[in-house]
C-alpha cells in the first residue's frame, strides 16, 4: 500500500531557509505542507524503539498538539503492543491526512528542523517518499539566530555546534544523501538563481513548474507568513551579495565560528575570511572561549584560544584519516608548543582493535570507538588531564594521570564500564587520594592470574606508598565462578603490597581468605591464601590442568626476589589431564589411564614445596597420594625448560607396603627375591608445550618415598 505514497520530508537547520523552502513547495501543485505540527520523525527518535512505544508516543503527541494548537487528533492505531516497522508509514500518513484534510490527488509534506538523522528512517517508511534538505553558511545562520533569538548572549553560538553535526552527517552519508530520492540544496545557490532552482526542484518532486499562492499550514491552520526567511527574493539576493553576517557578527564571533568550522566551511565551498583581529577582538574572543555555557556545551571549546605571544606554535588540524587503508575516520587535533611545553588536545574516531586483558575487554577491528585526550608533556613528564574512550555502552575515563618516563606518579580517578558479549562485565572506579579506593559492582578477573604470572622487568608503580581499599560486589573468576562481596584492606610500599587482609564468598559456604604481613625487622613478607575452591586460582597453571574439587592452602615467605612456598591441596580429582594420561599409558597402566580420562583419579593430598629465585623455580618436592596411584617428584622450571623426575606407584604396591609397615626392615631389604616393592620411574623434560615423557617401569622404592608414606599414615 505504501509503495504508492510519495510524501515529502523537509529537513535542515533552523534559520537556514527551511520555512521559505516549505512555502515554495507548498505553493506547488497538489502539495500541502505542514510546519510545526506532527513532527512524527522526532517521536521515532524520542520514543526509540518506536515499534514498542508507539502508544506512548501518540499520547505524548496528541497532548502536546492540543496544548499548542487547541485541536484534537483522532486516529485508530493497532492495539498490539508491538507495531511492525512497515506499519509506521501508514500511521504517519493517516496522521497527516487528518491534519491537512487532504484531497485524494494531493501529497503531503512536513518540515522538521534539526532532524536529518531521521532521513534514512523516513525513506524506509515510504519506498516512494522524497526528502529535501537545505543547508546554509553557518555564519549567516548564526547572524540570523543572533538577531531573532530570545536567549542570552552568547548562547546563539549554539547553532555553530549544530552546523558542525549537520555537515559531518552529510559528509559521512553521501551515498545516502546523493541518492535519487534526496535533494540536497545549498541556500545561497538556490536563492541566487531562484527560477532555475525552483524549476529543478519541481522536476525532482515531479510536479508542474508552478508557484501558486501558499497554502502552508502551521498546526493545521493557514499560516499568516511573517518569518524572517520570507520569500522576498530581491532582499535575499541583496543580503547574499553584501555578506550581511559581517554587519551582525563581531570579529571575535566570526573568528570563533571559523576556527571551529574551518574544515566544514572549506568542504562545502564557503570562503574562509581573513579576519584582522585587534587586541580588543582577541580579548572578546578569550571571553567567548571562557563562557560557562559554551564550555558546558562543548568541553574542548577552550582549544580555540589564541594569543599575541610570538613564542607559541599553535597547530589546529581536523579532517579524516585512515589506518591500513581502512575507512576514513574523523579527527580534530589542536597542538600548542610553548617554551618546551607541549599541550595536545585530540578527538578522533578509532576502529583498530583494543585489547585490555587486565579487565577482559576486547574491541574488535572496524567497530568505531570515540577517543578524546587532553595532555601536557614537558621533557619526560607527561600529564593526561583527561582521557575518554567510548564504544557503544562501554566507557573509560581517566583524569589527571601523571607519570615520568615509565614511572607512575599520581592520578585523580579512573571510571570503567564495559560490555562484553552483551553482558556488563566491568563497572568500577578508582579514586587516588590519601588512600587508593577501588569500588564497584563488577570486575572481570578471568585473565588476572595470567597477567600476574607474567614476569615484570620494571615496576612502574614503585612511587606508590599508600593504604588501599578494594570493595567489589561481584568478581567474575575463571571457569564461570563468581566471587561475591570481595573486600580487601592493605598497604602498598614502593609499588608492592606489604599488608593484605581480604575475604570473598564463592557461595554455598565456600570462601577465599588472603592475608599478608611484613616483619619489620627482617623485611620478609608472609603470604597465606586459603580457598574452598581450587580451580579459579589454578586455571592458568598447566601443571594443574584437569584438577577439580579440593581445598587449597598456599603459604609463602617472600624476601625481595626470592620466595619459599608450600602448596597443599586436599581431597581432589584429576580428570582428563593429558600429562597424567600419557604417563599412565606409557607405564602400561591402561586401567588407570582410562579412569583418568573418564571419572578421574582421586587423591587424598597434594603437597608442593618450592623455592623461587628470579626466573628459576626449584621444585624441592611434589607428593601426591591417592587410593589408585601416588606420585613423588622433584625438579625445576625456568622460562626455557621444565624438568621433572619422579616415581609413580600403583595402589596395589602401596597396599602391600602399608600392610608391612611394622616390618620396615623386610620391606627395604626383602627376604625373598621378587618380594621387594617396585615403582615406575619417569622423567619429564622440554620447553613449554613440548615436554617429553620417558619411563623406567622397574625401580625399587627409595627409603625416602617409603618414609613419606609412613608419615602420612601416622598423621591419619
Amino acid at each position: 500500500m505504501l509503495s504508492n505514497l510519495n510524501p515529502i520530508f523537509i529537513s535542515g537547520l533552523y534559520r537556514s531557509g527551511t520555512t521559505a523552502l516549505a512555502e515554495i513547495i507548498d505553493g506547488m501543485e497538489n502539495i500541502n505542507v505542514a510546519v510545526g505540527s506532527i513532527h512524527f520523525m522526532r517521536l521515532v527518535q524520542k520514543f526509540h524503539p518506536i515499534e514498542k512505544n508507539l502508544q506512548q508516543a501518540l499520547v505524548y503527541m496528541t497532548k502536546e498538539y492540543k496544548t499548542k494548537w487547541k485541536k484534537n487528533i483522532n486516529i485508530n492505531i493497532p492495539e498490539r503492543i508491538l507495531v511492525k516497522k512497515n506499519e509506521l508509514g501508514s500511521i504517519y500518513d493517516k496522521l497527516m491526512q487528518e491534519l491537512l484534510n487532504l484531497e485524494p490527488q494531493n501529497r503531503w509534506a512536513e518540515k522538521t528542523n534539526v532532524q536529518w538523522e531521521s532521513i534514512p528512517d523516513f525513506l524506509s517508511m515510504f519506498p516512494s517518499g522524497q526528502v529535501v534538505h537545505i543547508y546554509r553558511d553557518p555564519r549567516s545562520v548564526a547572524a540570523s539566530f543572533k538577531l531573532f533569538t530570545k536567549y542570552k548572549h552568547p548562547m546563539f553560538l549554539d547553532c555553530v555546534f549544530a552546523s558542525k553535526a549537520m555537515f559531518n552527517y552529510i559528509d559521512q552519508n553521501k551515498l545516502l544523501i546523493n541518492n535519487s530520492r534526496v535533494k540536497l540544496i545549498k541556500f545561497e545557490d538556490f536563492f541566487a538563481k531562484k527560477k532555475v532552482a525552483i524549476n529543478d526542484l519541481s522536476n525532482f518532486l515531479k510536479v508542474k513548474n508552478s508557484y501558486l499562492n501558499s497554502k502552508i499550514k502551521i498546526g493545521g491552520k493557514n499560516f499568516n507568513y511573517n518569518s524572517s526567511s520570507s520569500v522576498n527574493f530581491t532582499r535575499l539576493k541583496n543580503n547574499l551579495k553584501f555578506n550581511n553576517f559581517n554587519r551582525t557578527l563581531s570579529n571575535a564571533e566570526l573568528y570563533f565560528i571559523q576556527k571551529y568550522l574551518n574544515l566544514e566551511l572549506k568542504r562545502f565551498d564557503y570562503e574562509v575570511l581573513d579576519i584582522k583581529m585587534t587586541k580588543s577582538d582577541l580579548f572578546e574572543f578569550e571571553r567567548l572561549c571562557d563562557n560557562k555555557y559554551l564550555k558546558t556545551r562543548l568541553e574542548y571549546v577552550s582549544k580555540f584560544k589564541t594569543s599575541l605571544s610570538s613564542n607559541k606554535n599553535n597547530t589546529i588540524i581536523s579532517g579524516r584519516y585512515s589506518l591500513n587503508k581502512g575507512k576514513k575516520l574523523l579527527y580534530n587535533l589542536d597542538q600548542v608548543i610553548n617554551k618546551g611545553l607541549l599541550k595536545l588536545d585530540l578527538e578522533a574516531e578509532y576502529d583498530e582493535p583494543i585489547v585490555l586483558d587486565f579487565i577482559n575487554y576486547k574491541k574488535s577491528k572496524d567497530i568505531v570507538a570515540n577517543l578524546s585526550i587532553n595532555l601536557e608533556k614537558q621533557k619526560k613528564n607527561i600529564k593526561i588531564k583527561e582521557l575518554n574512550i567510548t564504544e557503544g555502552d562501554s566507557l573509560f575515563v581517566i583524569e589527571d594521570l601523571q607519570f615520568n618516563k615509565d614511572k607512575f606518579l599520581s592520578l585523580k580517578k579512573i571510571l570503567v564500564k564495559t560490555i562484553q558479549d552483551k553482558k556488563n562485565n566491568n563497572d568500577f572506579s578508582i579514586l587516588y587520594g590519601k588512600k587508593i579506593s577501588i569500588k564497584g559492582t563488577q570486575f572481570d578477573a578471568i585473565n588476572l592470574a595470567k597477567i600476574l604470572n607474567k614476569k615484570k622487568s620494571n615496576n612502574i608503580f614503585s612511587k606508590i606508598n599508600k593504604d588501599i581499599e578494594i570493595d567489589f560486589s561481584n568478581i567474575i573468576a575463571p571457569l564461570s565462578e563468581n566471587l561475591k562481596n570481595f573486600k580487601l584492606i592493605g598497604k602498598i610500599k614502593n609499588g608492592k603490597f606489604t599488608k593484605i587482609s581480604a575475604k570473598g564468598d564463592f557461595g554455598e559456604n565456600n570462601f577465599l581468605d588472603i592475608t599478608m604481613k611484613q616483619d619489620k625487622k627482617n623485611k620478609k613478607k608472609y603470604l597465606e591464601i586459603y580457598s574452598d575452591l581450587t580451580r579459579p586460582l589454578l586455571t592458568e597453571y598447566s601443571f594443574f590442568k584437569g584438577l577439580t574439587g579440593g581445598k587449597l592452602l598456599f603459604s609463602s615467605i617472600i624476601d625481595k626476589n626470592t620466595s619459599n612456598s608450600k602448596l597443599k591441596i586436599e581431597n581432589f580429582n584429576v580428570i582428563n589431564a593429558p600429562g597424567m594420561v600419557k604417563l599412565l599409558s606409557l607405564a602400561d597402566l591402561g586401567g588407570l589411564a582410562d579412569l583418568a580420562e573418564g571419572d578421574g583419579l582421586s587423591f587424598d593430598i597434594l603437597e608442593i614445596s618450592m623455592e623461587k629465585n628470579n626466573d628459576i623455580l626449584k621444585l624441592n618436592e611434589i607428593l601426591a597420594l591417592g587410593p589408585s596411584v601416588s606420585v613423588l617428584m622433584d625438579g625445576y622450571q625456568d622460562p626455557r625448560v621444565t624438568s621433572l623426575r619422579g616415581t609413580l606407584v600403583p595402589a596395589k604396591t602401596l597396599n602391600k607396603m602399608i600392610s608391612k609397615i611394622p616390618l620396615l626392615g623386610k620391606i627395604i631389604i626383602p627376604k625373598d627375591v621378587g618380594e621387594g616393592l617396585f615403582g615406575i620411574s619417569f622423567k619429564m623434560k622440554g620447553p613449554p608445550g613440548k615436554i617429553k615423557t620417558t619411563i623406567n617401569p622397574i625401580r625399587t622404592l627409595t627409603p625416602r618415598f617409603i618414609q613419606k608414606i609412613i608419615d602420612k599414615q601416622k598423621s591419619k
